[in-house]
């Protein structure tokens, strides 16, 4: 959802900036050039058309924007004469060698970087072009940043180009299965390459891709106006009905526009009272040309004065009887928008209950009346005032009747008090009370195709402009122009998920109430630049807070170091003092054994001195004894000291080690009472 908002506010910008409208129209003149090039330098208007509609999503181009386009075309890049146009000897000489340049430098660019493979050469050629254009699909906003900014986010993607390349090859029937594992790597050292010839190669089709986002944005419609629209009730007004039976300049769009209510399921409708209307107007109308001819003559009548004597005079009326048919015909109710979608009337007991309260209320009509009349100067003639506020109360009685159905009700209509009127109303469902024509077709691209062309999807139309050869000429455009583009996508980016939708609500409304291209220009840049700093603020009090919290932790992880370490520092102390007192005790105990075992010695000589000359067995046998626990005291002697030695030496080490422990137990024992 959050990309659909922020495709039809980048959407919104491009149709209403010039300079990017300038573009579109660059980029679409770019594939009529190349078309008129393939088909020998010369083609017909109508032939124009026929070929721009096989350019997938092309077909959704007006002919009066074509026109348009041709126009600018012949004051510049080809020649118009008769109903040709054409393209001159040294323009079709310089694409001709462009072209060659191209497909020497795509023989440069396989050898260079995708050779040493099993895939034949043609194949691979057909895989490149298919990867590139995948890749531009994806990563076209990564690879202007590095062209423009000399940023490096073609190379810190390299992980996900290489997974998107890889998806693209492991199905390739025709690519060998060893060499399958290996161009998504050299895809990837491809593209990240700055060399002449890769950087050209990767200009056409980031160019190309460029072009085909501008045509799809700038003649698309979004989402959310096709699912504002969708299962609505289009409540047609009395001018609305004189359109459709006069074949006025609104034929074109009224066709159009009847195409889109069948494909969003729109459904049409009159109230009684503007049959009504319908009827007694074109009566008044009937009777005052037939009076007209009959006492002045059809030279009179033939003066374009009125869209009935002016449709009546190209239907070929000469006669009164003809202009009598003609009155007769244009008097029944139309059925059909066109020919396909039914204009039903909504005649129920409660609607006209509604109307009839509505036109009797004085100070209703006297509202309209005077938003008529601070337009015209005059005040509004007593029956379309009455008409036109059964009107919009009786829309405003069934849009508030259709609150729990789900229902959505607007008004089509050309009288501008009533879509003033409309302004103070609010709107319901997204749509506003009231309607004019032309805003329906803005918003409904209904000369572009309607709602079946998405202003989001434009792969189609890119990789057509790529197979069928139809790349901007290198210097179409400028690296400048498309970094515009880019920054104009990261600043919608960049902006809140809440904001962007708050502000294509907003937008939709103002295009709903018909406000003009530059006041809604104005007011899109305005939202956003506030959009822009309410996102820095709130990242600013984002960063402070963060701040704030992580110098909060520090501060409880210092004091909890400091609590930690006042710990072990006692618990080290007493074990200090435990260790050295062991060691003590032992020092002292072997060193009091030292004199006791001088003394046996000595004891030990005497005896023997005393016993030299007859030494019995017994007395033999005691003197082994006490030379052997003699002995053995003098073993325990030297481990105690070696003990105390040991334990000396490895003093600062035990110590530690035993602190730790004890620290250890003491943590686990204070957080598992916590």
């Amino acid at each position: 959802m959050v990309q659909g908002m922020n495709d039809t506010l980048n959407s919104i910008f491009v149709r209403l900036d010039i300079s990017l409208q300038n573009l579109s129209s660059k980029a679409i003149a770019q594939i009529i050039v190349k078309l008129l090039y393939k088909h020998g330098g010369r083609m017909k208007k109508q032939a124009i058309y026929e070929a721009l509609a096989n350019v997938n999503c092309c077909n959704h181009l007006g002919n009066r924007d074509v026109d348009e386009i041709l126009d600018k075309l012949s004051e510049r890049e080809i020649q118009h004469k008769g109903g040709d146009y054409y393209l001159s000897q040294s323009k079709k000489e310089k694409i001709k060698k462009s072209i060659e340049e191209s497909e020497e430098r795509r023989k440069r660019i396989l050898e260079k970087y995708f050779s040493r493979l099993n895939t034949n050469s043609e194949v691979l050629s057909t895989w490149l072009q298919d990867a590139t254009i995948k890749f531009f699909e994806v990563y076209s906003e990564e690879w202007i940043s590095d062209l423009k900014a000399n940023t490096k986010r073609i190379a810190a993607s390299e992980d996900s180009i290489r997974n998107l390349i890889t998806n693209r090859t492991l199905y390739n029937k025709d690519l060998d299965s060893e060499d399958k594992g290996i161009l998504p790597k050299k895809f990837f050292d491809f593209v990240n390459t700055s060399e002449k010839d890769v950087d050209a190669y990767l200009w056409e089709y980031g160019t190309s891709a460029f072009s085909s986002k501008l045509i799809r944005t700038m003649h698309g419609v979004d989402q959310i106006t096709i699912e504002t629209f969708r299962n609505s009730h289009c409540i047609l007004d009395t001018n609305i009905l004189m359109f459709i039976s006069l074949e006025s300049r609104y034929k074109e769009a009224i066709i159009a526009i009847e195409k889109v209510f069948q494909d969003l399921g729109v459904k049409a409708s009159i109230f009684y009272i503007t049959k009504q209307e319908y009827e007694g107007r074109i009566g008044q109308q009937r009777n005052d040309t037939l009076k007209n001819i009959e006492n002045l003559g059809y030279d009179i009548a033939s003066i374009p004065n009125d869209d009935f004597t002016n449709h009546a005079k190209d239907l070929g009326c000469r006669t009164l009887e003809q202009f009598k048919t003609f009155f007769d015909v244009t008097l029944k109710l139309p059925e059909y928008i066109h020919d396909k979608v039914k204009i039903e009337i909504l005649d129920t007991q409660s609607i006209a209950t509604a109307i009839e309260a509505a036109q009797n209320d004085e100070s209703l009509k006297n509202k309209l009346n005077t938003l008529f009349k601070s337009v015209v100067g005059h005040d509004k003639s007593k029956w379309a005032l009455k008409h036109d506020i059964g009107l919009l109360e009786g829309a405003r009685y069934l849009r508030n009747e259709s609150q729990t159905k789900d229902e959505k009700f607007f008004i089509l209509s050309e009288e501008t008090s009533v879509n003033q009127y409309s302004r103070e109303c609010g709107f319901r469902n997204g749509l506003p009370l009231a309607l004019k024509v032309d805003t329906l077709i803005n918003l409904l691209a209904v000369n572009n195709g309607g709602d079946t062309f998405n202003a989001a999807d434009y792969t189609p139309l890119f990789a057509n402009i790529i197979r069928m050869g139809l790349i901007p000429q290198e210097e179409t455009f400028k690296q400048s122009e498309l970094y515009q583009y880019y920054k104009m996508n990261s600043k919608i980016a960049n902006l809140p998920k809440d904001t962007t939708y708050e502000i294509v609500t907003e937008m939709h409304k103002k295009m709903m109430d018909g406000m003009k291209e530059d006041e809604l220009l104005r007011e899109l840049n305005e939202m956003v630049t506030d959009g822009e700093i309410k996102a820095n603020k709130a990242l600013d009090q984002a960063k402070d807070d963060l701040y704030h919290a992580q110098k909060e932790i520090e501060n409880s992880k210092n004091q909890n170091s400091k609590l930690r370490k006042n710990i072990k520092d006692d618990i080290k102390k007493q074990v200090t003092e435990k260790y050295d007192k062991e060691t003590i005790s032992l020092k002292k105990g072997y060193k009091r054994k030292i004199p006791l075992l001088s003394v046996f010695f000595v004891v030990l000589l005497i005896c023997g001195a005393w016993f030299t000359n007859s030494i019995p067995f017994w007395i033999t046998l005691i003197f082994s004894v006490i030379s052997s626990v003699l002995a053995t005291y003098l073993c325990n002697i030297q481990t105690d000291k070696k003990i105390v030695v040991e334990r000396s030496r490895k003093r600062d080490t035990e110590i530690n080690r035993l602190t730790d422990e004890e620290f250890q137990r003491k943590i686990a024992s204070i957080e598992g009472n916590a």
